[in-house]
């Protein structure tokens, strides 16, 4: 695979987790314009993970079949589109149909992203150019707030929404640009192989990506609020509490990842987490114990999530199967339910408890998820 190509999907991917998560601490904020509940801004953010949902499988057959690149520049051309709606909209339903768009365009991003760098890489960096795209869309989800927070507050919605199409279009010119050099699958099988679908790994690594997309998504639409009620902090100091999540995230997380391989690294994340999610809404009395906990929560959840993608593309080889598509849309499908669960139960939970109660709530799920992983 060329380095270009391979830069491209790196970049694409990026750029559309970015163009998701770059909303996450503005829309709450937005989305008051239009005068709608906690529950409304839930579903304004799982809109998205729910046409996600909806669309992974398909996006795992399409790869299989036609092959990954032409998934992958269908999906960069539906992200423009997604934007530029996104960018019109003047009524709450409007944006409802964007995110719903945004999230049908990562469906097909990602799924065939991840598939083409693993067919495509040679077998000796397979896990390693998978582990810097997964590496690339965290990144994404934890920068892509800063970076919204700080041009809503510095220009508005029309200075974020011109900014986001300028880089969504940019996207899609890079992807034309490399076609000629994205090998591309001739003919194809009309037969997809669904065995990935019945392999206990990979399975019991979905349930994981579950946890990973359920932790990182439920604070989406009320730690922006809680923050800016307890803390009083601005859209772009707002922003920073992602931007300590993702430092730890990367910063710890990733290395140790990386010389630690043994299952029960995984399972002491996901406990951590819990415990790290209870930390983060707690009343602090100071920023730095505020900015610690979170600090703690990136680290957490970093060590459970970002094996997930490379040991499901060895469960792939070792089963001798050639079906990464339906493979990596069995894990995306999983991580985005817990993307679309998270937010909805905060939001609802938010209605009837303070925050600080929701977390504590909400944190006895991944412990039951573990319970049921090793099981499997």
């Amino acid at each position: 695979m060329r380095s270009l190509t391979f830069l491209s999907i790196l970049i694409g991917v990026f750029l559309d987790n970015l163009l998701f998560n770059v909303l996450i601490p503005v829309l709450p904020f937005y989305a008051q314009t239009f005068h709608i509940s906690h529950t409304e801004i839930g579903w304004l953010i799982s809109s998205y993970t729910l046409a996600l949902l909806c669309t992974v499988f398909i996006s795992g057959i399409l790869t299989d079949r036609y092959g990954a690149a032409k998934v992958f520049l269908l999906g960069s051309a539906l992200l423009v589109q997604a934007v530029f709606l996104l960018k019109i909209a003047e009524s709450f339903p409007l944006m409802i149909a964007a995110r719903v768009l945004q999230g049908i365009s990562a469906g097909f991003t990602w799924v065939a992203g991840f598939s083409y760098v693993a067919k495509h890489s040679p077998p000796e960096n397979v896990s390693r150019n998978l582990i810097i795209v997964q590496s690339g869309m965290g990144v994404a989800e934890f920068t892509g707030p800063v970076i919204g927070g700080f041009l809503y507050e510095r220009g508005g919605a029309g200075l974020l929404f011109n900014t986001l199409l300028v880089v969504s279009a940019f996207n899609l010119l890079l992807r034309v640009a490399v076609w000629g050099e994205s090998p591309q699958r001739q003919g194809g099988s009309s037969r997809i192989d669904f065995s990935p679908l019945r392999d206990r790994t990979i399975l019991r690594l979905s349930l994981i990506y579950l946890c990973g997309g359920f932790l990182l998504s439920l604070g989406d639409p009320i730690l922006p609020i809680f923050l800016r009620q307890y803390y009083s902090l601005s859209e772009s100091r707002v922003s920073l509490a992602f931007l300590a999540i993702t430092s730890s995230y990367y910063a710890f997380a990733l290395p140790l990842t990386a010389y630690i391989r043994h299952n029960g690294l995984i399972y002491a994340g996901i406990a951590l987490s819990s415990i790290a999610l209870i930390l983060v809404f707690m009343p602090w009395e100071s920023l730095l114990y505020l900015f610690t906990a979170l600090l703690f929560f990136g680290f957490a959840t970093g060590i459970f999530i970002i094996p997930v993608v490379s040991r499901i593309a060895e469960a792939v080889s070792d089963a001798k199967s050639d079906s990464y598509g339906v493979a990596f849309s069995s894990g995306q499908w999983a991580y985005t339910l817990g993307m679309f669960i998270g937010p909805i139960a905060s939001t609802q939970l938010a209605e009837y408890f303070p925050y600080a109660r929701v977390a504590q709530i909400l944190a006895v799920v991944p412990v039951l998820l573990l319970l049921l992983i090793r099981r499997v």
